[in-house]
């Protein structure tokens, strides 16, 4: 059975992985869970997801547009190799919204601290996911 259909379409998509899961999960007879590969990269993600979340957060209160745009493009690459498109579109909003002028009007700051709100629900969501599918602790 494919990881897609075990795993929400809302929060990911594994399809980028079906041929190593399925590999993984033909030898041992085993579920998505039982993939090594798949659970590390998830324990590796999760790891470091509050990290790469509060360096965002610190770079958008202090108002920093290049360190905005850079942990935020870091959170794009990190969702999108697990397959969680929804956070990477929406970092990829946040990193787009900070390009542009260094002297950031207020509004667009007020836009990218929405977002990042959202981007911090998303990824608490996924958290959940993940450890009920995965079965991580």
């Amino acid at each position: 059975m494919s990881a897609r259909v075990l795993l929400s379409k809302t929060r990911l998509e594994l399809a980028h992985l079906d041929d190593v899961i399925r590999i993984e999960t033909e030898t041992r007879q085993g579920s998505l869970g039982d993939s090594v590969f798949v659970r590390s990269l998830f324990q590796t993600f999760l790891a470091h997801r509050e990290r790469r979340l509060g360096n965002l957060l610190q770079a958008v209160r202090s108002g920093d547009m290049r360190e905005v745009r850079s942990h935020s493009h870091e959170l794009k690459s990190a969702c999108l190799a697990v397959g969680c498109e929804r956070a990477a579109a929406i970092s990829g909003k946040i990193e787009a919204l900070a390009r542009g002028d260094r002297n950031v009007k207020s509004r667009r700051r007020a836009l990218v601290a929405a977002w990042c709100e959202r981007l911090a629900t998303e990824l608490v969501e996924l958290d959940a996911e993940v450890r009920r599918t995965i079965k991580l602790p």
